[in-house]
């Protein structure tokens, strides 16, 4: 696929999804005083269509590491990161947020797709933390894995750029 085409799909899926995704899901604690709330919430259809588009622009065959001499700015470097960052966080959030609904579960006995509580659990900051680094765990494993390939993350193609598999240049500019 061409990166324009590339370009065009990652927009147009982060313009229909992003609006879904964070109107439907989240982890919030609101403490005001004494009184706390909790809510947490995520949908089906977030989900779906964060892992929809998570596959469609990963499977998408592009092309491998070719060697040249050029460096790359470190404006490429970010960009790419934070492309990679957002489209993972699009594609995953929703799918993230069901640990909080999870834990609720095993407390109330009855799964829900969202609460909210006025109080606050001692597991609820656990839970939150070990979910965000989870997380944060998932993304750095997919970009090692990506690299592993030696194929450049969505970002890196956007950006026209790969990172090299250490047998040559770090990083290489097309």
């Amino acid at each position: 696929m061409k990166r324009l085409t590339m370009a065009i799909v990652v927009i147009l899926g982060l313009v229909v999804i992003s609006p879904i995704a964070y109107q439907t899901i989240g982890f919030f604690v609101r403490c005001v005083n004494d009184a706390c709330t909790v809510e947490a919430s995520t949908s089906l259809l977030a989900i779906g269509l964060g892992a929809l588009f998570f596959l469609a622009i990963h499977l998408v065959p592009r092309q491998p590491f070719q060697n040249t001499a050029n460096l790359v700015p470190f404006s490429r470097l970010a960009g790419a990161f934070i492309l990679d960052l957002y489209i993972f966080f699009v594609s995953f959030s929703a799918l993230r947020m069901l640990l909080p609904l999870i834990a609720e579960s095993f407390y109330t006995g009855s799964f829900q797709w969202e609460f909210t509580r006025n109080f606050i659990r001692p597991t609820d900051t656990i839970i939150n933390l070990v979910g965000s680094l989870l997380f944060l765990a998932l993304f750095l494993y997919l970009r090692y894995r990506t690299n592993q390939r030696q194929r450049p993350t969505v970002g890196q193609y956007l950006m026209g750029y790969a990172a090299a598999d250490g047998r040559s240049r770090l990083f290489e500019y097309r």
